[in-house]
């Protein structure tokens, strides 16, 4: 072992007579996937160009093939699982919120700040604004994140306006009541998805 520099990483040697360890990433942007590369360089892995070689680990970006999970070999493991977009597309979550609230009563699922899936529920979104008071409308904030964006990408905070829905004509994914203060762990944001 050896101390690599000022992140503290280290690269591990393996053991005479083990099996190198191999993995496969199909990000197409290198920069997504730095981080998650040199901790696996740093933990004895090799990096594969192709899954045509014998492989321990799969970093798939986007959607895995659930044919693809049936195939795996009982030392390969894959960062996906079938259907993970009913939880990490935002629109998909809050459409299984609201459908656990409409099945098990809104006093059981109740922690989610109020939400619109735009462009679909852009109109009652209006509403909702017009709806507020004075009071309300000079303190809530509202965020926006869209569609298929990851990493805070493309994400704004605006004040409550009526030319709030004006301005988000067009746009994909949702917005959604700014919990201030939000919730921290150990004083980092955090998705819990």
């Amino acid at each position: 072992d050896h101390y690599a520099g000022p992140w503290q990483s280290w690269t591990v040697a393996l053991p005479a007579g083990a099996v190198p360890l191999h993995y496969h990433n199909s990000s197409r942007t290198a920069q997504n996937s730095n981080l998650l590369q040199v901790i696996l360089r740093d933990h004895g892995f090799e990096r594969l160009e192709s899954l045509a070689e014998p492989w321990n680990l799969w970093w798939c970006a986007g959607q895995v093939d659930p044919a693809e999970l049936q195939k795996l070999e009982p030392h390969q493991r894959v960062n996906k699982f079938p259907k993970a977009s009913a939880l990490t597309l935002k629109a998909n979550l809050y459409a299984n919120f609201a459908r656990m609230q409409r099945r098990f009563g809104i006093d059981t699922y109740d922690y989610m700040p109020i939400t619109f899936v735009l462009p679909a529920d852009l109109g009652r979104f209006a509403e909702h604004l017009d709806a507020l008071d004075d009071a309300e409308r000079a303190t809530a904030h509202w965020i926006v994140k869209p569609a298929a964006a990851y990493c805070g990408r493309g994400i704004s905070v605006h004040r409550a306006s009526a030319e709030l829905p004006e301005l988000l004509a067009g746009a994909r994914g949702v917005v959604c009541r700014y919990i201030d203060p939000p919730f921290l762990l150990d004083g980092l944001k955090s998705d819990v998805r």
